[in-house]
């Protein structure tokens, strides 16, 4: 036999499926210490009061002092920096950096990049010191669209003695040459 609803059971439903959200998202809210909305905003009342800075207060009424300064403020100066050659052996000076080196495991892993050079005509060595014990480890290079990354290099943490390593990172091609700040780590 086939229950049926009433009307006044079916709408007590849909307002309890409409009203009980509303207050749960208001006591929430309210205990969370979330801002108050925004009666007078132009994009509805669902915006937040948001509180503007000292300075974002200055550039505001700079602004509306003198709208052209809005013109200004929005010019971009950035330009990439053209690459400075050694004048000794005439390559461009790569700028190498360590992203991570470290123990993972039962592994080594060093990984970095060359930021100004696109080319993958190069070497990337990973050069592993410890109270002159030196252990090299080289990779391929990959290219970005503005940079070029080293390959990452990975290898038994047993190749290396337990103690404080040393690494740098050397980027070699025959058009550019580079080498990052050491970076240590312990094994």
């Amino acid at each position: 036999m086939k229950k049926s609803v009433s009307k006044k059971q079916t709408i007590s439903l849909v307002v309890l499926a409409i009203v009980l959200p509303a207050v749960a998202y208001g006591v929430v809210g309210y205990f969370m210490g979330l801002p108050p909305f925004e009666k007078d905003s132009p994009y509805g009342e669902h915006t937040v009061n948001y509180e503007k800075s000292d300075a974002e207060k200055k550039v505001e009424s700079a602004l509306k002092d003198d709208p052209s300064n809005k013109l200004v403020a929005q010019q971009q100066t950035d330009q990439q920096q053209s690459a400075a050659s050694d004048p000794a052996t005439g390559k461009q000076v790569a700028n190498v950096l360590i992203t991570y080196v470290g123990v993972q495991g039962v592994s080594v892993v060093a990984s970095g990049y060359v930021s100004n050079v696109v080319e993958d005509s190069g070497v990337c060595v990973f050069t592993f010191t410890n109270n002159g014990t030196t252990i090299q480890k080289s990779s391929a290079p990959l290219t970005n669209a503005s940079s070029t990354t080293c390959s990452t290099v990975r290898f038994p943490a047993s190749d290396l003695i337990a103690g404080t390593w040393s690494v740098q990172l050397t980027y070699t091609s025959s058009t550019s040459y580079g080498e990052s700040s050491a970076k240590e780590f312990v094994r």
